[in-house]
């Protein structure tokens, strides 16, 4: 993206990859603001204007850092504040969930390792406690990706894995595949559209120890939605940075 000049004069310098910091969603100035049950993509995009708008239009500086390595653009920068302290590490929580969106495998492997790096060095950390893939329908991918997060599990990079949205079938077969051995510790569940038969999923989760954990977001059911969702927002950002 070419170098951009906002209303202010701030010149925004080109780049390739594009960070935007949101925080809480539900907690922004915009959406706090909006209905409680407003649905999850407008949530969004009210997050992001929310968080466009208050970094780079406030009265004070405007907040940002570019990494002419990467060519990547973070807004706001939070690197002053977002690295846990080590004598706090032990009492905090890092938990990242991946939505993948294409049908690449090499693409979601990057997509991994790219996402993993970035978690360590913004927030000063040698592990990630949870981290959590949702699949959607890509179901030829879930062996392969499985295999390649194992050996961050293995290197201790990754404490425990898990997936989203996994019904009794497909939880059933990660878990019973000979060729994995790193088990699912989580499965992140939206209580709509999970399944038919949610006690049959418990039930399965308290045999193979799997926790379960249940929301109302619609996220990881709707991945095929937001691949158009995120062509909305790319021309949202990219006008806003044209405005």
């Amino acid at each position: 993206m070419p170098t951009q000049l906002l209303p202010n004069q701030i010149n925004i310098p080109k780049f390739k990859h594009l960070i935007i910091y949101t925080g809480n969603i539900m907690r922004t100035t915009t959406c706090a603001l909006k209905s409680w049950n407003i649905k999850s993509s407008s949530e969004l995009l009210y997050a992001i204007s929310d968080t466009l708008s208050t970094s780079l239009n406030s009265s004070n500086l405007p907040s940002f850092h570019y990494s002419p390595q990467s060519n990547t653009l973070e807004i706001p920068d939070i690197r002053q504040t977002s690295r846990i302290h080590p004598d706090d590490r032990d009492s905090v929580e890092v938990t990242a969930k991946l939505f993948y969106l294409k049908h690449d495998d090499q693409s979601l492997i990057s997509y991994i390792d790219a996402s993993i790096h970035h978690l360590e060095q913004l927030l000063g950390v040698a592990s990630i406690d949870t981290f959590v893939v949702s699949f959607a329908d890509n179901e030829s991918c879930v062996e392969k990706t499985w295999k390649d997060l194992e050996a961050y599990h293995q290197d201790g990079r990754i404490r425990k894995l898990g997936v989203s949205d996994f019904d009794t079938a497909r939880l059933k077969a990660l878990y019973d595949n000979p060729s994995l051995t790193v088990k699912p510790s989580l499965n992140q569940v939206n209580i709509e559209n999970c399944c038919s038969n949610q006690k049959e999923l418990i039930e399965l989760g308290k045999q193979y120890g799997v926790e379960m954990t249940f929301n109302v977001d619609t996220a990881g059911t709707q991945l095929s939605a937001l691949n158009s969702l995120l062509s909305s927002l790319y021309l949202y950002v990219y006008r806003y940075l044209n405005n």
